[in-house]
């Protein structure tokens, strides 16, 4: 405590030793890769200044010294490298950057050619069920006219049984059944056009999902591009953000893989509802063939009993 109150007495006198110098001494060590201590700067002061004063005096300047220029324990003073390894440095890391970008433009031009290619076979798959579809409306519509012309058929039958007598209430029992079943079919009829109609629309989502699918590949395919052009030119940092990014896009490609199995087994699903509809058509064709041969038959009887009822002018029978 003596010897540190007798140097800076001694040194106050001359007047050469300051904060200042401290500092700047502190600085020209990191600058030359060295970090400075209180022994490390107040050895060198003395031995450039002729005093340097005290570890009581040097230690609270150094620590502020260290604060200002925010320097921590862990810290490492910063090395300048010389002009050619700092020039060859930054050669590499843009050949570098240079191979990583085409080897991630071959990565992304592949998997666009496969996204491309599943996404012409899914208009494939999506133009036959669209075909499929407009082939199942064309029966329906084929249907519905078998079946109107089954009522006209009925109805004629009807006003000429009218014209008979009692014999003839079976055949209109028997007609009264047919507009019933008749009815029916056509109520069936009604709902598997809505269940086509269904079938479009869902068709007509997943082709705006798909389209949206392509549109956002696309847009991060020229995000990335951007983003790899604007950081050829940078360091190890901008090589990790590409890594990032390019496990982004990675992830990207496989939610849109995920979004295309799922369309895929949507189309699937409707192939089958597609499927069970045809059934359902065609058991109301052979319900319709059936309700012809009903209707044809109740034309022949009427037909007979007309031939043998007595005419309206003769007296009826008892």
């Amino acid at each position: 405590m003596n010897a540190d109150q007798n140097s800076n007495a001694a040194e106050e006198s001359f007047g050469t030793h300051s904060k200042e110098k401290l500092f700047a001494m502190a600085d020209v060590m990191l600058h030359e890769g060295k970090m400075p201590s209180c022994q490390s700067v107040t050895l060198r002061l003395r031995a450039t200044n002729g005093v340097g004063g005290s570890h009581r005096t040097n230690h609270p300047w150094l620590e502020e010294w260290k604060a200002i220029r925010k320097i921590g324990k862990n810290v490492h003073p910063v090395v300048e490298l010389p002009p050619d390894l700092s020039a060859y440095l930054n050669k590499f890391h843009l050949e570098f950057y240079r191979m990583v970008l085409g080897v991630t433009e071959q990565a992304l031009a592949r998997q666009r050619h496969s996204l491309d290619a599943d996404r012409l076979s899914f208009d494939r798959d999506l133009q036959e069920a669209l075909d499929h579809m407009e082939a199942v409306e064309r029966s329906n519509q084929s249907l519905f006219s078998k079946l109107k012309g089954s009522e006209e058929d009925v109805r004629r039958a009807y006003e000429e049984i009218a014209r008979g007598t009692a014999p003839v209430r079976a055949l209109e029992s028997e007609r009264a059944t047919l507009l019933i079943e008749n009815t029916r079919l056509l109520s069936q009829l009604g709902v598997s056009q809505q269940a086509v109609e269904s079938l479009r629309r869902d068709i007509e989502n997943l082709q705006a999902k798909l389209t949206a699918s392509s549109d956002s590949l696309l847009l991060v395919k020229t995000e990335k591009d951007q983003e790899f052009r604007a950081h050829a030119s940078g360091y190890a940092l901008e090589i990790e953000q590409h890594r990032a990014a390019k496990a982004m896009d990675e992830d990207t490609i496989a939610e849109l893989k995920r979004a295309e199995s799922k369309s895929r087994e949507e189309i699937t699903a409707l192939r089958e509802r597609l499927r069970t509809s045809e059934e359902a058509v065609g058991t109301l064709n052979q319900r319709v063939h059936d309700s012809e041969i009903q209707i044809a038959k109740a034309q022949m009887e009427a037909e007979v009993l007309r031939r043998f009822i007595p005419k309206a002018d003769s007296p009826p029978m008892e």
